[in-house]
């Protein structure tokens, strides 16, 4: 393996694991523009994209030939807010205590993506899905369950 690849390695592994919240942010952003309230679906789904590449930030790292990166982190997670991210969004306040897996996050992005939760309650797939009640409540109790009793249910 080369210094160079070698050096990329590391520098991802001794990454610290984080959320970006700048896709949710920048996402929700675009919707809450009532401009874009009466556009088609495909439109809306289209031009969020969009917002969301002309407005997010730019990170490169130091020996990369290939750049560009859909987080702000070096190492990091993004949340679909639109989709089943609300469930993510709840433990917003706990994924960096978490003991497998920890994502760290800023007190100030963690505020950020809670404050986007009221925007998203009756706007997610979750909600707009035909089977909206049993649906939502078993993937929101779903997401509650520690890692042993997901496992424990899958399996009755």
């Amino acid at each position: 393996m080369s210094d160079r690849i070698e050096i990329l390695k590391n520098s991802v592994n001794n990454a610290i694991r984080a959320i970006c919240p700048e896709r949710a942010i920048l996402w929700t952003e675009y919707y809450k523009n009532k401009l874009n309230r009466n556009k088609p679906v495909e439109i809306q789904a289209a031009e969020a994209m969009c917002y969301v590449l002309q407005n997010k930030s730019i990170e490169i790292y130091p020996d990369e030939l290939v750049v560009g990166n859909y987080t702000s982190h070096r190492v990091g997670g993004i949340i679909y807010p639109e989709k089943a991210g609300l469930s993510a969004l709840a433990e917003i306040f706990t994924f960096h205590k978490r003991k497998v897996n920890p994502l760290s996050t800023s007190r100030g992005d963690r505020f950020r993506l809670f404050s986007i939760i009221p925007f998203w309650l009756n706007r997610n797939v979750l909600y707009i899905a035909p089977i909206k009640k049993p649906l939502s409540l078993f993937i929101v109790r779903l997401s509650s369950l520690e890692s042993r009793e997901a496992v424990f249910l899958s399996n009755q």
